[in-house]
């Protein structure tokens, strides 16, 4: 199977729509808490103040990025929760009767630990 080669129409289409120029200006006059609190908002969401302000004058609303704790936090949160499936998973596969028996033995160790 042969790879159609990109003519330059199609290649100069592809480059327009991969770059937005942006070229004309939005101006606001604000006070220098302000400046400073949109300037804390756009690093927090990672993005540039440009970037912010274009977004939410737009009606998007960015959202903060997470901090390198929390992703981890994530991560054991996503792992823990593949265990639980892997462990519902085993309890459905045992049969009814060994599943009663596995549950009263459950209850019996936690009954001792109290």
């Amino acid at each position: 199977m042969k790879k159609k080669k990109n003519t330059n129409k199609e290649v100069n289409e592809e480059n327009e729509k991969k770059v937005t120029r942006r070229t004309l200006r939005l101006e606001a006059r604000v006070t220098e808490q302000e400046y400073t609190q949109a300037a804390e908002l756009a690093k927090t969401c990672g993005l540039s103040m440009s970037d912010y302000v274009r977004r939410t004058a737009l009606g998007q609303h960015p959202r903060q990025r997470l901090s390198e704790r929390e992703v981890e936090a994530l991560c054991c949160l996503t792992d823990a929760r593949g265990d639980l499936i892997r462990i519902a998973a085993a309890v459905k596969s045992i049969q009814a009767d060994k599943r009663a028996i596995t549950v009263e033995i459950g209850r019996a160790s936690c009954r001792e630990r109290v």
